[in-house]
């Protein structure tokens, strides 16, 4: 069994966001974002499949779960909150806490 390291190159810093409204979104299974919450957002290289060549914002919740959004969607959805201060911190997390999620035949790796 091969496993696939998929290699993110972030495009800006990391960044707390709200969303406008009560988004439902689908990473590993449906999630609910709430305006009461913060959470992080960075824009990567990744490209969605329905929209290549589109620059790309990867919406980060509970540490773990990601997905990926157009920059469009995401000015039309979001406000920016503040930057994080402790980003090589989260970075770090981040890489740590992705090795052996989604599935095993994939892991996910932020390169800065």
């Amino acid at each position: 069994m091969a496993i696939y390291k998929i290699r993110l190159y972030l495009n800006s810093n990391v960044y707390k966001v709200r969303p406008k409204k009560l988004l439902s979104m689908h990473a590993g299974g449906m999630i609910s974002l709430t305006p009461k919450k913060e959470y992080l957002a960075f824009k990567t290289d990744l490209e969605t499949s329905n929209q290549p060549g589109k620059e790309t914002v990867l919406i980060v919740h509970e540490d773990y779960r990601y997905f990926p959004v157009l920059l469009t969607y995401f000015t039309q959805n979001f406000d920016m909150v503040e930057e994080i201060e402790d980003q090589i911190d989260f970075f770090d997390s981040f890489n740590r806490n992705n090795q052996h999620i989604r599935n095993m035949n994939e892991s996910l790796e932020l390169i800065f």
